[in-house]
């Protein structure tokens, strides 16, 4: 059995169809250089705006941390001197050396 292939054209009608194909090629090429570095520049531009907008969000956010971050530093640091006060004074005059200041005095004698 013998399977027959059939020709597509002539030559010449495979050259022509391949200049059409290259044609159209080419003007959609064109038509994507000529339409697409516009947008490309402004889609380009948007994104980078956003992203500029998104760090001056997260900087400003960065900021009020860090500022509530020393006032919260600030309290910490007093309340652990006013803890220290307190137990300086109970241990002070509970004792009754007087936490060693009689002592220190003797001394610089």
């Amino acid at each position: 059995m013998a399977v027959k292939i059939a020709k597509h054209g002539s030559p010449a009608g495979k050259e022509s169809l391949l200049n059409r194909v290259t044609s159209i090629a080419a003007l959609a090429r064109d038509v994507g250089v000529i339409l697409g570095s516009p947008v490309l520049l402004t889609v380009g531009m948007k994104l980078y705006d956003l992203q500029t907008k998104g760090l001056e969000a997260q900087m400003k956010g960065v900021e009020a941390q860090n500022e509530v971050l020393k006032l919260t530093q600030y309290d910490r640091a007093l309340a652990m001197m006013k803890a220290q006060n307190e137990l300086f004074e109970r241990t002070c005059f509970s004792s009754e050396t007087d936490c060693g200041i009689e002592q220190r005095r003797k001394g610089a004698n």
